[in-house]
């Protein structure tokens, strides 16, 4: 039996990994893709499910990329590939991101994976050693690997990111009923929990500076 590589996290508290360009990695799991994203990112109008198999670093732009204009600039295509870590759901397809011709993080990954990837993206891992780590944000005090738990449940990630835009008393209600909030509406002023702000920090850049108020 070969030996298994050597594997690295996608994300830890430290942040995002950060991989040179010309760099390969395969993924651990694949990650499945919403089928809308198919169109966005490989242009598969019949919307076929697509798989995440690995994850390729540009020194230049091809044609056609979605573009992410973030607080940082991504620009991402999907392609076909014969390369996966296990047989993924969906059909292989290789995630190309350029940055502009110099190193990239992997948080467009995880972007583009909610909901139903989530969870393979923030426990996952790629076999190719991270150059760096990255993060948006400085740390807040207090225990960062709540924040990941709350990045890997889909449901807690997206109702974190509607908080963001929408604080109306049900969605604080809510937010509150799964630890992003605290304390619940009607009992003083509120504010997001030390792990909410955890799991913000890794994403700030895509989110509007708002948030932090």
């Amino acid at each position: 039996m070969a030996p298994q590589p050597a594997l690295y996290r996608i994300v830890t508290p430290e942040g995002w990994a950060v991989l040179p360009p010309g760099a390969e990695a395969t993924l651990w799991p694949p990650v499945d893709l919403p089928k809308a994203r198919a169109l966005d990112t490989a242009g598969h109008r019949a919307l076929i499910p697509i798989s995440i198999t690995v994850v390729k670093i540009l020194a230049e732009p091809s044609r056609g990329m979605y573009e992410l204009r973030a607080r940082r600039r991504y620009q991402i295509a999907a392609a076909r590939t014969d390369r996966a870590s296990q047989p993924p759901r969906g059909v292989s397809h290789e995630l190309r991101i350029y940055c502009g011709g110099g190193p990239c993080d992997l948080s467009p990954l995880y972007m583009l994976a909610l909901p139903r990837g989530a969870t393979a993206v923030v426990r996952g891992y790629i076999d190719a050693q991270p150059t760096a780590r990255w993060a948006p944000a400085p740390s807040p005090e207090g225990d960062p690997k709540a924040g990941l738990d709350i990045l890997a449940d889909p449901r807690r990630a997206q109702l974190l990111i509607t908080l963001v835009y929408d604080k109306s008393r049900s969605t604080r209600q809510k937010a509150c009923a799964h630890e992003l909030w605290t304390p619940c509406p009607g009992e003083a002023p509120g504010r997001y929990t030390t792990a909410a702000l955890h799991a913000l920090r890794l994403i700030a850049h895509f989110l509007p500076n708002t948030y932090e108020e």
